[in-house]
């Protein structure tokens, strides 16, 4: 009886597996490379049985290899977007397609369509409607013309060398109301579900194959090697091809793991102890992979690093080899496993696989390397240890980067809500900041409501939860006060931040309350603190937020929220309170910028060198208290010994920025500054400024729209230059409007302005336009025009429009020597007002002035200018100039030189001082250099 009962469990169990087989998408695939051409010559097989319960007309396919066909294709689009100009800029021959040379469906040969937005989908309009249970089966032949792999990291990566995912067509996603098809955007996520599949791969026989999928037969046909792969329930194909095969294969537990990762110094037998250490954690996490084959490349950890690796500069060598490799192996082992086995869709439900991935990561290192410091063996160095003695990133383990880059998002206003679809996301958000962010919110949860996340995790593949179900399971299951916590926060924009309020010590007891800036209510704990070390902690509800607390100080220095499990917050400085009479956090100075540290008031110094003509060499220090993260309210104090002048010059800024995490009107910055330098030999001035500055931005990040309006005073007091006629003693009121559109192809920016003062008022319009061609060439135009309101200092041109060299009466351009005339400096050019490269006699106007600059590229960064500008004095007749020439665009806005060729005086090479003529641009301010990094992330 018990065999016939065991018998018929089995039958069973098999019956079930063959239901569901027939039930997937069924792929049969015939594929064979001509590495001469780059091509992939297909026939391909799909047997699809329709288990929505809406009916439908048609079927979508996934082409993904055909988004590299178009410049215009959503996948082109996003690279720009993010500023990777290469695919743009690319040949035709460096980029992909798909030929689709003929497609039957149920045996009739069928036509097919390309939605307009979607070029790697394919549309199959069917001749009558299929309901749940209905079978289709399609015949297709296609030739894959392989794309350049610069482009996304996936194609030709060499001479015969490929890297290939997802590279056949497949059935496109389907929700549980219609068709969901995604495009190629380079998220690095599979855009089907599962299915099974049996591939027969023919290459020359030269050429070696490494794949994830299951191999079970190779033969050899005259010069060519067919192999055969079988797998069922798979998502993701990988296959790496070339002469070469640098992959190391390791058996253990019924699975072969086939690894290129780079691990310096670490022996094979290393390789095989971290393998099977991480396989032990995520079998005891996430449950036996269904998969018996798996493919660590470093190709595919390059496109999604574990960026704790990459803060220190690899040359220190900061890591033992076995913990970066088992870091590296884990890091995508986790992308594999997260996306073949969980059922959430690859980008609506990002939040939640990009935290399991990032809680994971933390509690891998929590678990085996509890101590693991960022900076690692760093620190071991003696010189080291004592140049980094008071800084606090020192002491910044694994878990509390994860913290540091959410913080960084918090402080710039760049967050977005966590459940915000994974093609919404800014890179830093997509790759950095959201996994973050929930994998600490995870963490919390774990922590807080002591539940088991592997059980949690089985729960969702169990109930196949995706969407709005399995973001209730989450806050229902860690108790996260699911009701107003999910509403408020997970859909928001809003951060926590948790603060103490109020406190009362008396007989080694205080009294206390702490609330949250946003009314969430999450659970949270009180710590007291000792020569850094934990001695106490005391847990505590969400409900008894807001109410007054009373503990023990145990003699304790500091009274901490959170002390252990940390919640992604605003602010963690106002998570430590210090205890005693005054309860002040001591002062401490150190070199140079750091995180934050709770615990202290930081100062940083560092020296500064300045240089002007009038000035000279200027040494002195900068100090300043701006962290790493943006901080509300800055300032920074440069005082400077001038060389040639023999005192002291310098300046001084302070502000205070307001965030709105509601409002298109994200910032408000107030800003007071003061400067005093020379302007001329003997000659100082001395500047006072402040503003408040408004910005405005779309809802959408990824827009790059942005609108400010700045209202602003200055007051300018300057030594009386004998020899010149000019107003020494001014200040000026002013209002600008400031719109931009910086993108990679197409750059836009519009500004208005008011400028007023007992001497004259004025407006100014500028508009600049770039463009981008597909041939590499940039156009540019710019178009300013001013005009006086009045003006009561006819005698003196210093507030007048100049055509060529702005007399800078704002002192807001960092003109190297602001009142030469001849010589080197006063070539420097400032592409400001009338925008001239030639210098023209009599170059003012206090009247009206309208100028349109142009330039062309030419090849690569050399380009060709021209100017056009109307000029009117009020006793002067109006005049008509132009100028043209050459530019070198060494690097935009930083690094520029002009060489005039001809202009309204004639030709320029001419003469014995054509050197003179000459026209540079130079900035010394690394932010503009930032800048150009950044944007792509931001």
């Amino acid at each position: 009886m018990k065999r016939l009962e065991l018998f018929l469990l089995i039958l069973f169990c098999f019956s079930l597996n063959a239901s569901r087989s027939q039930q997937a998408p069924d792929y049969n695939i015939k594929a064979s490379l001509d590495p001469v051409e780059n091509k992939i010559h297909v026939v391909q097989k799909i047997r699809y049985t329709h288990l929505k319960d809406f009916p439908t007309k048609e079927i979508y396919l996934n082409d993904w290899n055909h988004a590299y066909s178009s410049t215009k294709s959503p996948l082109a689009k996003r690279l720009v977007e993010e500023y990777n100009r290469s695919f743009y800029l690319s040949k035709k021959s460096k980029r992909g397609a798909t030929v689709i040379e003929s497609l039957r469906v149920n045996g009739k040969a069928h036509e097919w369509e390309r939605p307009e937005n979607q070029i790697d989908i394919i549309k199959v309009a069917l001749e009558e409607e299929i309901t749940k249970g209905s079978v289709v089966k399609l015949q297709i032949a296609y030739t894959l013309q392989l794309a350049d792999a610069k482009f996304t990291g996936y194609g030709i990566t060499d001479d015969e060398t490929y890297y290939l995912e997802n590279i056949f067509l497949s059935i496109a996603w389907q929700n549980s109301k219609e068709w969901a098809p995604m495009s190629h955007l380079d998220l690095e996520d599979i855009p089907n579900s599962e299915g099974d599949y049996n591939i027969a791969f023919s290459l020359p026989n030269k050429l070696k194959i490494v794949s994830n999928l299951t191999p079970y037969k190779k033969e050899a046909i005259k010069d060519e090697l067919i192999y055969s792969y079988k797998n069922k329930d798979k998502k993701q194909l990988l296959f790496q091809i070339g002469a070469e095969n640098d992959y190391s294969t390791f058996s253990f537990d019924r699975k072969e793991v086939f690894s290129n990762l780079k691990s310096n110094d670490l022996s094979e037998a290393g390789s095989r102890y971290s393998l099977k250490k991480i396989n032990t954690f995520l079998n005891n996490t996430l449950g036996d992979s269904p998969h018996d084959r798996i493919l660590l490349s470093q190709e595919k950890y390059e496109k999604r690093p574990f960026y704790g690796l990459t803060l220190v500069p690899s040359f220190l060598k900061p890591f033992p080899p076995q913990f970066e490799f088992e870091i590296k192996a884990l890091n995508t082992y986790l992308y594999h496993y997260l996306n073949e086995t969980l059922p959430l869709h690859p980008r609506e439900d990002y939040w939640l696989i990009g935290g399991i991935h990032t809680y994971l990561m933390m509690r891998y290192v929590i678990e085996y390397y509890p101590d693991k410091k960022l900076l690692g063996l760093v620190l071991r160095q003696p010189i080291a240890k004592f140049l980094l003695k008071k800084y606090h990133f020192k002491d910044l383990s694994f878990e509390d980067t994860f913290i540091e880059y959410h913080g960084f998002v918090l402080r710039r206003n760049l967050q977005q809500a966590l459940i915000t679809p994974k093609e919404e996301l800014i890179k830093f958000n997509e790759q950095i900041g959201t996994p973050s962010q929930m994998g600490l919110l995870l963490n919390y949860g774990v922590n807080f409501s002591d539940k088991d996340i592997a059980h949690f995790i089985a729960e969702i593949k169990s109930n196949q939860l995706n969407g709005p179900e399995v973001q209730e399971f989450f806050f229902d299951y860690f108790d996260l006060n699911q009701s107003t916590f999910f509403k408020t926060y997970a859909t928001g924009r809003k951060p926590i931040d948790l603060r103490f309020s109020g406190s009362k010590e008396k007989e080694g007891q205080i009294t206390f309350s702490v609330e949250e800036k946003n009314n969430f209510r999450p659970p949270f704990s009180i710590g007291l603190v000792k020569n850094d070390s934990l001695i106490k902690q005391y847990n505590f509800t969400g409900k008894q937020l807001n109410t007054s607390l009373n503990i023990a100080i145990e003699q304790a220095d500091y009274m901490v929220i959170n002390p252990r499990t940390k919640l992604p917050e605003f602010n963690p400085r106002n998570n430590w309170k210090k205890l005693g009479a005054l309860g002040i956090k001591p002062l401490r100075l150190t070199f140079v910028k750091d995180l934050e540290n709770p615990q202290f008031n930081q100062v940083f110094y560092n020296p500064r060198v300045d240089f002007n003509v009038y000035d000279g060499l200027s040494f002195g220090v900068r100090l300043n208290n701006k962290t790493i993260k943006s901080r509300p309210f800055t300032f920074n104090l440069e005082p400077f010994y001038s060389t040639l002048e023999k005192s002291l010059v310098g300046n001084f800024a302070t502000s205070y920025s307001r965030l709105n995490s509601e409002s298109d009107f994200y910032l408000t910055k107030i800003y007071l500054a003061g400067s005093s330098f020379h302007y001329d030999t003997k000659l100082r001035y001395s500047s006072l400024f402040t503003s408040i500055n408004i910005f405005k931005r779309n809802r959408n990040l990824r827009d790059n729209k942005k609108q400010l309006i700045n209202l602003f005073w200055q007051y300018i007091d300057r030594d009386e230059n004998v020899n010149v006629v000019q107003n020494h003693n001014y200040s000026i009121t002013g209002l600008n409007y400031i719109f931009s559109n910086k993108g990679a192809l197409d750059y836009f920016t519009l500004n208005a302005g008011f400028e007023g003062s007992e001497k004259f008022g004025k407006i100014n319009f500028t508009t600049e336009y770039r463009h981008l061609m597909r041939s590499g060439r940039q156009i540019s135009l710019r178009l300013f025009a001013g005009k006086f309101l009045w003006h009561n200092t006819l005698d003196s041109s210093f507030f007048d429009f100049a055509l060529d060299r702005p007399t800078d009466y704002l002192f807001q351009y960092n003109y190297i020597g602001r009142s030469e005339t001849t010589g080197i400096y006063s070539q420097q050019f400032i592409p400001a007002e009338g925008g001239f490269k030639s210098q023209f006699d009599n170059p003012y106007s206090d009247d009206l002035l309208i100028t349109l600059n142009s330039s062309i590229g030419l090849w690569k960064w050399v380009e060709a200018y021209g100017d056009l500008g109307y000029i009117n004095q009020r006793e002067q007749s109006s005049r008509i100039l132009f100028d043209t020439g050459l530019r070198l665009n060494l690097v935009p806005d930083f690094l520029e030189i002009y060489f005039p060729l001809y202009n309204t005086k004639g030709l320029q090479l001419q003469g014995p001082d054509y050197q003179q003529k000459i026209r540079y641009v130079i900035t010394f301010d690394p932010s503009t250099l930032t800048q150009l990094f950044s944007r792509k992330w931001f």
